[in-house]
């Protein structure tokens, strides 16, 4: 994972960790929370410290535990900044499921710890808690289909934004037109 400190997973840490764990432990018995906790390794990483880089392979699903992290993704020479993370929100599922290059680049904006859940620590999972691994991965299916379709539909809204552009301006007065029917119920003479 690169620069980081990993520590031996800490019992002290259950309830706050727990809190960590809610979003994407939904479903999960109490039971089966505690033993997907004690499989989670804590890594602290400082200012700029890469989570994941685009490109690299990755074998683990990190969950911010506190901090911030930044998400970025490489557009031939830019970068698109994803929003910033919160506590107990997820990046790396992709690679946790089907082990190979992440697509984005995370790092650290100031100090931040994160909850590495690693591939390996998912088939102990599957082999320790069925039932708590088909929940576990039914949530991470679940938020990965929401975010394809999420970015299915600005795709679609780039897609027809760009066509907008260099329309002729009888179709761009008519697409103003449909505009302003749609949202205000007005019609633009």
């Amino acid at each position: 994972m690169g620069a980081g400190l990993y520590d031996p997973w800490d019992k002290r840490m259950d309830t706050d960790t727990n809190k960590t764990l809610s979003k994407l432990g939904v479903g999960l018995s109490p039971e089966s929370l505690r033993q997907l906790g004690y499989l989670f390794c804590l890594v602290e990483l400082g200012h700029e410290a890469p989570v994941c880089e685009a490109g690299k392979v990755s074998r683990s699903l990190y969950v911010l535990h506190s901090g911030v992290l930044r998400v970025s993704v490489k557009q031939g020479n830019s970068a698109v900044q994803i929003p910033t993370m919160r506590r107990g929100d997820w990046v790396g599922e992709v690679c946790l499921l089907d082990p190979g290059p992440a697509t984005a680049t995370v790092s650290v904006l100031g100090q931040a710890a994160v909850l590495e859940f690693s591939h390996d620590s998912l088939k102990e999972f599957i082999q320790k808690d069925p039932t708590g691994a088909a929940t576990l991965i039914s949530t991470l299916m679940s938020d990965l289909a929401s975010r394809l379709h999420r970015t299915s539909d600005s795709l679609v809204k780039f897609e027809r934004n760009t066509a907008l552009l260099s329309a002729p301006p009888a179709v761009k007065k008519a697409e103003v037109d449909g505009l302003f029917t749609r949202f205000f119920g007005l019609h633009k003479d």
